[in-house]
């Protein structure tokens, strides 16, 4: 038998460079704060991969395969530490006794969700001691209205659509920008402007502490340095508390491997407890313009977290269902040694 190569293939070699590129765009995040949006929308950068290496199979060309796989590997090495941390970071039990556990829900409801009755009932059944609201504005503004009736404490701040409701007692609560701005000196960087609708509150435990939980919504990645301004006045704002039994919910239009997501973790102070949990889109927004019956792939990207000072572990981390919103609710159960 006379053994003949097989002829290059233009499409598996197509394949192969385009992997390549993926795997470049990737990992230029560093250098440009442009190209971190790629890896913002990680996840359909590894399908595209993983699809273009299916192809080469298909074709049967091994080199072009190989090439494909390398960069596949290439493509998930930012998000390596997100999956250690996520697999370390699973619920843990909690000591026996002398202990307080807290459960806060974070929902960005979404201006124009039309199912405030199924957002409502949502978060009731979530049944969390608080809950972090994002835009509680325009056709979302009844669910605030209809958890009133469950939750009787509510911090707000009248300039933004980021809202506090708590089972527990609010001992005091206001706009994180108003707390920032009376601490600064007149000095102070005129160009910091950018601040996130935030709001923060002060909440009595069951074991007669405190702890402040604020609610905040970050603005797009793009522009980043819009985003970026945001993220160090927040960390500055954040710095007026204690921060050891702090926690802070919300959509932080971040996602996990981006660099982005990594300068709040490391300039809050505080630890992230949503891993490779995605959030968003939903099935809501296809559903606001016409498309429930059609179901489009959804939540490719994570984008709602809770953070939360060392005095808290994690129990658990939950993903609610569709409420109608663009994203999903997420909820953490805590605890700390009383």
């Amino acid at each position: 038998m006379i053994f003949r190569p097989r002829p290059p293939s233009p499409l598996a070699n197509l394949a192969a460079a385009g992997s390549v590129m993926l795997a470049v765009l990737v990992w230029l995040a560093p250098l440009w704060s442009g190209f971190d949006l790629f890896r913002q929308v990680w996840a359909l950068i590894a399908i595209a991969a993983l699809g273009l290496l299916a192809l080469t199979l298909i074709l049967r060309r091994w080199r072009p395969a190989l090439i494909c796989l390398a960069a596949l590997v290439a493509i998930s090495g930012p998000v390596a530490p997100e999956v250690a941390r996520s697999i370390t970071d699973n619920g843990r039990t909690p000591y026996p006794d002398a202990i307080t556990t807290l459960t806060i829900a974070t929902h960005n409801l979404w201006g124009r969700n039309e199912a405030a009755n199924r957002a409502a009932a949502v978060l009731i059944e979530m049944d969390a001691d608080v809950v972090a609201l994002q835009e509680a504005f325009g056709e979302s503004g009844d669910v605030t209205d209809r958890l009133r009736a469950v939750y009787p404490f509510e911090a707000e701040c009248t300039r933004h659509s980021s809202r506090i409701l708590s089972r527990l007692e609010i001992v005091e609560s206001g706009c994180m920008q108003d707390l920032l701005i009376a601490s600064r000196p007149a000095e102070y960087e005129w160009w910091r402007h950018q601040f996130p609708p935030s709001t923060w509150a002060r909440i009595r435990l069951e074991d007669g502490t405190t702890a402040v939980v604020v609610s905040v919504h970050m603005t797009w990645p793009d522009p980043l340095s819009v985003q970026n301004e945001q993220r160090q006045n927040l960390a500055e704002q954040l710095r007026q508390f204690e921060r050891n039994t702090m926690i802070v919910a919300g959509d932080f239009n971040a996602a996990a491997p981006s660099l982005a997501l990594a300068r709040m973790d490391r300039d809050f102070g505080l630890e992230r407890r949503t891993r490779l949990l995605a959030t968003w889109p939903s099935q809501g927004i296809g559903q606001r313009f016409g498309l429930g019956g059609f179901r489009l792939p959804t939540m490719f990207t994570g984008i709602d977290h809770v953070f939360a000072g060392e005095a808290w572990t994690t129990l658990s981390v939950e993903r609610g269902p569709n409420t109608g919103s663009d994203h999903r609710p997420v909820m953490v159960r805590l605890w700390k040694v009383s």
